[in-house]
């Protein structure tokens, strides 16, 4: 029925549950983001906020580029997991004597979220050869907006019943260490060794390839180099580069049009609230589109 053929049922699970526990972290963040940060600061600050959030997306960015390329996926995504559940635990237990708390958490839940997604979709994509992909990916896709709908409804009656929004910061910790345990278990690792290797074994710019004995900083420039030169050479790399920066300027001016009327609207506690339900009912419209949409898409065109 879901056309998925032997063996491919408890990857797809697998898959589905890490890329669940990733987007979870994202929805759950959001909502720890926008009721923490509006309730500390006023309209005139979301900028600085998207300022220093696309400065540590950057800088983020470029150094994952620079892990990715010399070690096996699964070993950076325990490494991001654990990192971003330090990050979380660090916020809650500091927060209230740290300067500039607010913008802090804003910068950490944009940085964490696209870490988490970025890892969960990398291992996604080192797990399954194309022709897999194609039977596999829909249903993993819907493990991102099952995500979204169960944190939503998850959140709401939490903050309903007087949880104070900041202990959302818990509840992506666990999200962060359920996502370490299912890790091991994620398909069969065959794709991913062999991609990864390959990987290695083409890297673009090599300042000796025959060494191997390379220090790690040495090698952590080479990734970043070797990345930039893809984007340089392959016209589609630069396509979607360029779009990304589009979509993303695009989404900027709505979260600020987002935040300012959420800010005007509710009071923080509220603000969790509807946010939590908001998010959940994005992602009954995602896993509806992707149900009566996008998979048949991908089944017919690859």
């Amino acid at each position: 029925m879901l056309g998925l053929r032997r063996g491919e049922g408890k990857k797809a699970a697998g898959l589905a549950l890490f890329v669940f526990f990733g987007h979870s972290i994202q929805a759950v963040g959001k909502v720890l983001q926008y009721s923490v940060f509006l309730s500390e600061h006023g309209r005139a600050d979301i900028p600085t906020a998207f300022l220093m959030a696309a400065l540590g997306l950057a800088l983020v960015s470029v150094g994952l580029a620079g892990l990715a390329r010399h070690f096996a996926p699964r070993r950076v995504s325990a490494w991001v997991l654990a990192v971003v559940a330090g990050g979380f635990v660090f916020w809650r237990i500091f927060g209230p004597w740290l300067p500039w708390a607010g913008y802090l958490l804003y910068v950490w839940v944009e940085v964490s979220g696209l870490l988490t997604v970025v890892v969960s979709w990398n291992l996604v994509n080192n797990s399954c050869d194309p022709r897999q992909a194609r039977r596999v990916m829909p249903l993993v896709g819907l493990g991102a907006s099952t995500a979204f709908v169960v944190s939503g409804l998850v959140i709401h009656p939490l903050v309903v019943h007087g949880m104070p929004p900041q202990e959302l910061s818990w509840l992506v910790v666990a999200l962060a260490l359920a996502a370490l345990v299912v890790l091991p278990t994620v398909g069969d690792g065959r794709s991913s060794r062999y991609q990864w290797a390959q990987t290695k074994a083409t890297s673009a710019w090599k300042f000796d390839a025959g060494d191997r004995h390379d220090g790690f900083w040495l090698r952590f420039v080479q990734g970043i180099a070797s990345g930039l030169a893809s984007l340089w050479k392959v016209e589609l790399l630069r396509l979607f580069a360029v779009a990304t920066i589009l979509m993303r300027l695009s989404q900027e001016f709505l979260d600020y049009a987002f935040m300012t009327e959420l800010q005007r609207r509710f009071t923080s506690d509220g603000l969790a609230s509807f946010v939590a339900l908001f998010l959940a009912l994005l992602g009954v419209a995602q896993i509806l589109v992707q149900l009566f949409g996008s998979s048949r898409f991908l089944a017919r065109f690859g």
